[in-house]
């Protein structure tokens, strides 16, 4: 057999083909294989775990700013523009926010007068508020350090909209962060691959592109495990407008085609488009993808910045209302703001850093613009909850409970991530005929009230749910003036 068919067939099996035509007539055991609890479980909006619902809504997410003025903007002498394509993550490893974005410079080097280059520079954060632009000698200005650690003609091509992530899964050190970028080879538009071993100190390795496409944007890319290849989603043009595109990699240097996913439709103003593809996969959470597209309105000039949620990365579903509010009219970012998003935990919470403008399609580096990079958060998890206004209930489907950390029966501790301020939450657990099973029934469950990402259910006379680990079980949440988002089961209890 060949290594191209050896290839062919793990991206087959990647791609979940098989699993695609079994899972429409499977029992829930093969349908959930895992079971249900080991990764948090969300509920989204599709009821993919829920059977029935009775007297609840779904509720979208809006994220809150967290500050009203940006919190990185052109403040050095060598900084001839805004930032703009920012890209930020947290790197769990080092314990720091870590951002990446360009803006025109001045660089005398590669002119006889003082020249207006793209760079990419660099800033650093302990709390992803409060931001240091740190010095190197990488590129320097006036004969001292700057934060500009790759310049656009390092490349010998065009270099633009860099993407940056951090990458364990390449044995190889030198390439631990990686970086798409648009550029153009003589063949035309596409992207490019950069590498780097710190994040500071970049390479281009290939003088051609790795993608042919005109992806002019602010693409995004990562790796998953779900598929066991680099995922990239890409701007691209259908039908005169722009769209949505999905391409993969075995190794980050060969994509595939790409192929549509997502695009404007009748629910759409004539003159919007999407613009940006801000795409994650969220990691502790079993199947889920999260996008946060920047929605173009090229009469208007603003720019909207939209949720959209996937169990698979390919099928998607948007929400129309604005994710990211716009700001006050006269402000910075009064026209919305270009999103720019990954999963960034802050405590509880989930980051989302923006571009604001004043005008969605002007040039940033025009100083009237007041471009600058802007926060938001919502709570872990909680993009789409299933509400209750009064009383109402969920009841799961049929399923196989287990759960994080181990396969033994012992233990088993559900953490509801659930709001109940001026209401309360129980849960009962049902057998297969829909009868409670003694022990779990909802008059036995300690009622749940406040907010929190991780309550731990309990009932009078069961701490756990380790006597119905691993059985067809069905789950009944009760709502009274509360929402739920997601759950997952812990092996132990972190309060005991």
């Amino acid at each position: 057999m060949t290594i191209k068919r050896i290839v062919l067939i793990c991206l087959l099996t990647g791609l979940g083909i098989q699993g695609l035509s079994q899972e429409a007539s499977a029992p829930f055991d093969e349908q959930f294989p895992d079971g249900i609890g080991k990764h948090r479980e969300l509920f989204l909006h599709d009821d993919k775990i829920v059977e029935s619902r009775e007297n609840v809504q779904i509720v979208i997410a809006q994220a809150e700013k967290i500050t009203q003025q940006p919190v990185v903007k052109q403040d050095q002498p060598w900084e001839l523009g805004h930032p703009r394509w920012i890209n930020v993550l947290y790197d769990a490893e080092e314990q720091m926010y870590k951002m990446w974005y360009q803006c025109l410079v001045e660089y005398e080097p590669y002119s006889a007068d003082p020249a207006k280059r793209l760079a990419l520079l660099y800033a650093t954060s302990r709390d992803g508020i409060n931001w240091e632009k740190p010095r190197f000698n990488i590129i320097e200005f006036q004969g001292k350090p700057t934060n500009i650690t790759f310049f656009a003609v390092q490349t010998k091509q065009d270099f633009r909209a860099p993407y940056v992530i951090k990458d364990y899964s390449d044995p190889d050190p030198q390439a631990r962060y990686k970086a798409l970028f648009h550029c153009w080879d003589f063949r035309g538009r596409g992207l490019g691959a950069a590498i780097s071993p710190d994040g500071v100190r970049w390479s281009a390795p290939h003088a051609y592109t790795v993608m042919q496409g005109g992806y002019d944007t602010h693409n995004t890319f990562f790796w998953d495990p779900h598929y066991g290849s680099y995922v990239a989603y890409v701007r691209r043009w259908q039908y005169g407008k722009r769209h949505i595109a999905r391409a993969t990699s075995p190794d980050f240097f060969h994509w595939s085609h790409d192929v549509t996913v997502m695009g404007p439709d009748e629910r759409d103003a004539p003159d919007e488009d999407l613009y940006t593809p801000a795409c994650f996969r969220l990691k502790e959470v079993r199947n889920v993808y999260i996008m946060v597209t920047g929605v173009f309105d090229g009469k208007k000039n603003i720019v909207t910045p939209q949720l959209a949620v996937s169990r698979d990365g390919v099928n998607w579903t948007r929400f129309r209302q604005p994710f990211i509010p716009f700001g006050k009219p006269g402000t910075w970012d009064d026209a919305g703001g270009w999103p720019r998003a990954r999963e960034i935990p802050a405590g509880e919470h989930q980051l989302f850093y923006y571009q604001g403008v004043r005008a969605a399609h002007a040039d940033p580096d025009d100083h009237g613009s007041q471009s600058g990079v802007g926060v938001a958060k919502i709570k872990r998890d909680r993009y789409i909850g299933l509400s209750a206004a009064q009383k109402g209930t969920v009841t799961t489907k049929l399923v196989r409970l287990t759960h994080h950390g181990a396969v033994e029966p012992d233990g088993g501790v559900m953490a509801l991530n659930a709001s109940a301020v001026n209401g309360q939450i129980r849960v009962e657990v049902l057998d297969s005929d829909n009868k409670p099973i003694p022990g779990f029934s909802v008059i036995e469950c300690s009622p749940i009230t406040g907010d929190q990402t991780d309550f731990y259910v309990r009932w009078n006379n069961h701490q756990n749910l380790s006597p119905v680990i691993g059985k067809p079980v069905k789950l009944k949440f009760y709502l009274e003036n509360a929402t739920i988002y997601g759950f997952q089961i812990l092996r132990d209890d972190p309060e005991l």
